[in-house]
């Protein structure tokens, strides 16, 4: 039942809205990282690419839904009688915290594991 939780969540349209909405802050933050930080030319870009309308696709949507701590909430709050129930469990702290934590997958940046040294 998580996954046709999160596929509904994914498609709900204020949760998708939201989604935009906290991509857009987030790449305000990016946007503004000293280049010293590991991957910034593809975390900018990405952070130039959220202007585009079609962010708030399922797509993105369906990652963000699919997140551990936004999957938790909706599961948590999941009524079949209350359409919105999933949605408005997930605070927008959350929300945000799980489009950061999806910032590096989204935009291609895999930094080496800590220790590694590339031997």
């Amino acid at each position: 039942m998580t996954l046709q939780i999160e596929a509904a969540l994914s498609l709900h349209p204020l949760f998708r809205q939201r989604v935009h909405m906290g991509f857009l802050r987030v790449a305000q933050e990016v946007a503004v990282e000293p280049p010293s930080v590991p991957g910034n030319p593809v975390r900018v870009g990405l952070a130039r690419a959220v202007h585009q309308p079609d962010l708030a696709s399922p797509g993105y949507a369906a990652v963000v839904a699919a997140h551990p701590a936004v999957a938790a909430a909706a599961r948590a709050a999941h009524d079949p009688a209350v359409p919105d129930a999933a949605n408005t469990a997930v605070s927008d702290a959350v929300l945000l915290d799980a489009v950061r934590a999806l910032w590096n997958q989204l935009c291609g940046f895999h930094p080496a594991p800590a220790g590694f040294t590339g031997e």
